[in-house]
């Protein structure tokens, strides 16, 4: 990851943020993602509730294996399982 790194924890899940990259790990899986979405290339947030990756700025939506679950993106995002 290059850039600034920024990370929440939270009940045994980290989430770290770098201006390219984002990745969630939860217990002893990993999920490192492309940052930006494939539609206007808007930083994604993870949420932790529903273990996705969401755009602010559109509402489009990835599972945590970077699935489209809802658009406007019609395209998948690159994630790679880290462990």
């Amino acid at each position: 990851m290059n850039g600034y790194l920024k990370g929440i924890i939270k009940k045994n899940k980290l989430i770290l943020y770098s201006r390219e990259h984002a990745i969630f790990i939860d217990n002893n899986n990993g999920y490192l993602v492309k940052r930006k979405c494939p539609h206007l290339k808007c930083n994604l947030l993870f949420n932790s509730v529903e273990k996705t990756w969401d755009c602010p700025c559109h509402g489009s939506r990835f599972d945590i294996e970077g699935n489209v679950i809802s658009g406007p993106s019609k395209y998948d995002i690159k994630t790679k399982s880290v462990k």
